[in-house]
């Protein structure tokens, strides 16, 4: 049964993707984008099919809490990156639920049975990569034995998570999922390079949950210390060209400095302003192959005080100037 997303107040359907497991065999890229208008939901989704594998992409706003419910029986193998707004993904018929957190991400097999996921913030943003049995099997053969046990359960059919407890999104992970979307590459070069973003994106969510095993969070203990970390590190980003001090930022997110420091180095794995600067070169980096802004443009909307200072920094990341760059076609 294809996807179906269904209004919960009286059941009217407001999008259906028509796909099954057998149509990710596609030879070619297949690439599609719609956009939702109803009285419940409106946004934009996009998704690609190739060799086996189903990426996409929805930015939706909701009416209510519980809006709208997705439904479906697609047997694949689900990389799901919740980057705004709490989800319930679930099993439908056994009772089983699983809550995702905005910024959190995890491996989900339902087996042939049908599955669903709830809003339950009004802002829902997803991205996802799914592969079909015969795809996964075939890319996690002799891997670790996290991914080599949720394999078997992908073969022998049964509901399963990489992890009983999910992960939050790192900055790794988001800046590939920002290179898939910001992808300027045609034909067979655009296909070969979602391929191989697809791959290492599951080498490091692999990766990621085999180390979580020996990570303890000693600071952010609870589910509002996160969710205060998270604000941080939004408000950030959002104001990366005039961004706050440590100690404003803190008193914005509503903990204390120390507590801000530790926790976002626990979550993130990266200081607070590590994580700015490494953030703000990967939008320098992808505007620059695009050709979408000047240098100097970039400066200033990066919040650097001159050209100079913002080429000093980008040289000190990438090995290259901004306008050596900005020549070239691309960059790997």
């Amino acid at each position: 049964m294809p996807t179906l997303a269904r209004n919960t107040t009286d059941n009217s359907p407001v999008h259906a993707n028509r796909y099954v497991a057998e149509d990710l065999n596609s030879d070619e890229l297949v690439e599609e984008s719609k956009k939702l208008s109803f009285p419940t939901v409106k946004g934009q989704m996009t998704q690609w099919l190739f060799d086996g594998i189903r990426m996409s992409h929805s930015d939706l706003l909701y009416s209510s809490s519980n809006a709208v419910e997705w439904t479906g029986n697609m047997d694949v193998i689900s990389m799901g990156f919740n980057l705004n707004g709490a989800v319930v993904v679930e099993q439908k018929g056994t009772g089983k639920s699983f809550p995702v957190a905005k910024g959190q991400h995890n491996i989900f097999y339902f087996g042939d049975g049908d599955s669903g996921m709830r809003n339950i913030e009004r802002h829902s943003e997803q991205f996802m990569v799914q592969f079909n049995k015969e795809a996964f099997i075939r890319l996690t053969e002799n891997t670790t034995d996290r991914l080599m046990y949720f394999r078997d359960s992908v073969l022998e059919g049964r509901f399963s998570t990489l992890s009983a407890r999910n992960e939050f999104i790192d900055f790794e992970l988001q800046s590939l999922i920002n290179s898939i979307l910001h992808c300027q590459y045609k034909g067979g070069l655009r296909k070969m390079f979602f391929l191989s973003k697809c791959i290492e994106m599951l080498v490091l969510q692999a990766q990621m949950f085999d180390k979580a095993t020996e990570r303890k969070y000693t600071c952010c203990k609870t589910a509002r210390d996160k969710e205060q970390i998270l604000f941080a590190k939004d408000y950030l980003v959002k104001n990366m060209d005039n961004p706050p001090s440590l100690s404003a930022l803190a008193k914005i997110a509503g903990i204390n400095e120390f507590k801000l420091k530790k926790g976002f180095k626990e979550i993130f794995g990266s200081t607070v302003f590590n994580y700015l600067t490494t953030y703000r070169m990967e939008i320098a980096k992808n505007e620059l192959l695009q050709k979408n802004k000047s240098i100097i443009e970039l400066t200033y909307d990066l919040g650097y005080s001159s050209p100079q200072h913002f080429s000093k920094a980008f040289k000190k990341m990438y090995n290259i100037t901004p306008g050596a760059l900005q020549g070239k076609t691309s960059f790997l």
